[in-house]
């Protein structure tokens, strides 16, 4: 196995890592139901919308004084049942929260709030605006706007007096050896892995891990010395998600939203290792200023 794995490149390794944790998290704690926003849809409401359709369908068969008010009863009925069932739900959602709010549990009270905005902010992402103040309403012209934006924010030039730092030409001319990450930083940076915090493209939360244990941490390991020595990343690692996230102003403006980007853990890691890397190099080339 051992053998294996040494003959194995960088994107073999990692599939095979992403599928061991992907597969023992569903086999351990199951896949996670879909969350439910409209919870007080119950019997009653299914059984009233029924009586309606059937009263809809006698009245689109035969138009008559007699199935037309009938199906007006129903209707009215139904809207009520649904009325009253949602207001109550609402009732005692915020009642909830703000039993949330005293017991100071800051999380769970914000992650109930956000179950209230969630319908609106996905209605508003499904329309924009193009540079001219336009209204774009099909779905592929949304896209390549927001992919058009997101292009301007995310690669925009560095400012003149940045490119001429009397640090960055001259740090770059030397030829600095870095030695390869050791066991204990890569295990350090796993340990210091944040929770609560949304997966990349590959679905792998930072809990599944950090509770992998010591052979996960090997195995991570292992990979990112392939890495360093081969000089490339797995495909995975080269894919993020953009989350816009709503600052101010007019919500069909792209620029009112600020790009959140999801990146995988697994190149987190690496990108922290070469983070500390780097900063190292830079505080000794500093210094001797």
């Amino acid at each position: 196995m051992e053998n294996q794995e040494e003959t194995q490149n960088v994107e073999q390794d990692w599939q095979n890592i992403k599928t061991a944790i992907l597969e023992a998290a569903k086999e351990t704690i199951q896949t996670q139901p879909r969350i439910i926003y409209n919870e007080w849809w119950d019997e009653e409401c299914k059984e009233a919308i029924k009586e309606k359709n059937i009263a809809r369908d006698k009245c689109l068969q035969r138009q008559t004084r007699a199935t037309q008010e009938e199906y007006e009863k129903k209707r009215h009925m139904a809207t009520k049942i649904c009325r009253r069932k949602k207001k109550h739900w609402l009732e005692n959602r915020i009642k909830a929260i703000e039993k949330t709010h005293r017991r100071n549990e800051t999380s769970k009270f914000y992650k109930d709030i956000k179950t209230f905005k969630r319908t609106e902010q996905a209605g508003t992402l499904l329309l924009c605006k193009d540079d001219k103040g336009n209204i774009l309403t099909e779905e592929q012209q949304v896209l390549e706007r927001w992919k058009r934006y997101f292009n301007e924010v995310l690669n925009r030039e560095l400012p003149p007096d940045h490119a001429n730092s009397r640090y960055e030409i001259e740090s770059l001319k030397e030829e600095v050896e870095i030695p390869p990450p050791t066991y204990n930083e890569v295990k350090e940076i796993i340990h210091k892995l944040r929770n609560n915090k949304a997966p990349g493209p590959d679905n792998i939360i930072s809990e599944l891990i950090k509770e992998g244990g010591q052979k996960l941490e090997n195995r991570i390991y292992k990979l990112i010395l392939k890495i360093w020595e081969k000089e490339e990343l797995p495909a995975d690692w080269e894919n993020s998600i953009i989350c816009p996230i709503y600052k101010t102003g007019d919500r069909l403006q792209c620029k009112n939203y600020r790009p959140n980007t999801l990146l995988n853990v697994a190149y987190k890691i690496f990108a922290t290792i070469l983070c500390n890397k780097l900063s190292e190099i830079m505080e000794g080339k500093l210094g001797e200023y």
